[in-house]
């Protein structure tokens, strides 16, 4: 059976607008050849997409949702277990948990499920999966558990920047900070988890009231995204609250 572990998603575009093209090209005599030619092309393409395992796992993780969703907890878990046991698809996983649960209790049940099958395939992805159906579900001290027992160099950023925001929340601000600081990009962030991380950086220091440090971060938090999580309007608050006993004297 042909298996392709990592497809290159600009051949995602490549076979999009090949389809396309070929489309339009049959309304010109001229360039028959050409639709035909690009059609196949396009179509031999998708058929790679298809058969990849990032398609694959996305697939059978969107399924999962779905019967998550629908109260199916037993046959989300399934297709969740067989999706991990292909690749790790963070990005579809973080697309799922965006979405607005009308259940939460479903995902926190969902986890339970997973986590008595730890023992059948157990990887830093499936306990980011457990972990994050039970933040969904409110539950922090598990989803502190579960993400724990990851060895800290197998910590991505996704569920770095998760656990480090539990660990604030439950108020250790010393681990959370520890946490964040292994995934701190150091210069200006590049995406959201990177600026996820300096916030959390910034109000672990604050809640510690090291607030020179806390400063710091939420200045390079404004350099990239101003207004996450009110970050240009809490740092104008410290830099004036800073300011005011030099004011007085």
């Amino acid at each position: 059976m042909l298996r392709i572990k990592k497809f290159p998603q600009i051949f995602v575009s490549f076979y999009i607008i090949g389809y396309i093209f070929a489309f339009f090209a049959l309304f010109y005599k001229t360039k028959l050849v050409f639709a035909i030619i690009t059609f196949i092309i396009s179509g031999f393409i998708n058929f790679l997409y298809y058969r990849s395992d990032g398609y694959r796992s996305s697939n059978l993780l969107i399924k999962a949702k779905k019967q998550i969703d629908k109260g199916n907890l037993e046959t989300a878990a399934e297709y969740i277990m067989q999706s991990v046991q292909i690749a790790d698809n963070e990005e579809v996983l973080m697309q799922i948990n965006a979405t607005i649960k009308k259940n939460p209790e479903h995902y926190g049940a969902t986890a339970k499920l997973l986590e008595k099958r730890l023992h059948e395939h157990d990887t830093p992805f499936l306990r980011f999966i457990i972990a994050s159906f039970y933040y969904v579900a409110h539950d922090v001290q598990k989803t502190k558990h579960i993400l724990g027992d990851i060895p800290v160099e197998q910590l991505t950023v996704k569920s770095g920047r998760l656990l480090g925001s539990v660990l604030y929340e439950l108020k250790d601000y010393n681990r959370a900070i520890k946490v964040f600081s292994q995934f701190d990009p150091k210069r200006l962030p590049k995406n959201e988890d990177e600026v996820a991380i300096l916030y959390g950086l910034a109000v672990s220091h604050l809640a510690k009231e090291e607030t020179k440090k806390a400063i710091e971060y939420l200045q390079r938090v404004k350099a990239k995204a101003p207004h996450f999580g009110n970050a240009e309007k809490l740092l104008k608050e410290l830099t004036e609250e800073a300011k005011e006993p030099l004011d007085k004297q």
